[in-house]
């Protein structure tokens, strides 16, 4: 579904949008966050829309100057990663340790065969 939103996209025709009718262009902005939130699963829909939400905020406190949003979603992307990075460390730490050393001695033991021969 997302490719199927993001095939009409011009970035030409979004650009001229935003220089000749900034309010336009906000309009369909929206509609199409809105969108492509709706077309993904409801477990997923919830946090796009706090994220989006977050978006709008840092764009809307840095109204006098596009870049400093940029940079502001971007702190905001990288911290994020972090984030996930310090927490798939910390699950990967947890989970190393309960998992035994591949060179660790192991008995095997036979299965009786599964097919029943008559």
């Amino acid at each position: 579904m997302t490719q199927i939103l993001l095939n009409d996209f011009n970035f030409e025709e979004w650009v001229n949008l935003a220089t000749s009718d900034p309010d336009k262009f906000e309009k369909l902005r929206r509609d199409k966050i809105s969108a492509l939130i709706e077309s993904v699963s409801a477990h997923n829909r919830q946090r796009l829309h706090g994220l989006q939400w977050q978006l709008d905020i840092i764009r809307e406190k840095n109204h006098n100057s596009a870049m400093a949003a940029c940079f502001a979603i971007s702190k905001l992307m990288w911290e994020t990663l972090d984030e996930l990075a310090i927490a798939l460390h910390s699950r990967s730490n947890i989970n190393s340790s309960t998992i035994p050393d591949s060179k660790t001695a192991a008995e095997i033991i036979a299965f009786p065969s599964t097919s029943r021969q008559k």
